[in-house]
């Protein structure tokens, strides 16, 4: 962990978000935040990871394919909601997981796995 990371990690996240959203308030913005999550599905290449793409496809604007091996990326919207929007992330992170799980295939989220 770098410094930073320690110093913040006895903090929630919502005592950070509080934080960042009184700061922006004080000069007048408000903060905004996307995001695109990329993960990978790794099989043998027997099994068919469009079925889990379909399911995970259901739970956030769009699923794009990247340029990796099997690598997507989950779009989610742009919001002023930052508790809201971690939220979204963990949960499509478990259910990427999850869905990936019942059709023979590893959900993975490290930023170079292969």
């Amino acid at each position: 962990m770098n410094g930073l990371t320690q110093k913040l990690h006895k903090y929630t996240k919502e005592q950070i978000v509080s934080a960042i959203t009184s700061i922006s308030k004080d000069i007048g913005l408000t903060p905004y935040i996307g995001a695109e999550i990329e993960f990978y599905l790794q099989h043998d290449g027997t099994e068919d990871e469009s079925l889990v793409i379909e399911e995970l496809a259901k739970h956030c604007m769009r699923i794009e394919k990247e340029k990796g091996w099997r690598q997507y990326e989950f779009v989610l919207k742009h919001t002023a909601d930052l508790i809201g929007l971690a939220d979204q992330i963990y949960d499509l992170r478990y259910l990427a997981v999850v869905e990936a799980r019942k059709h023979g295939i590893k959900a993975i989220f490290d930023a170079k796995p292969f």
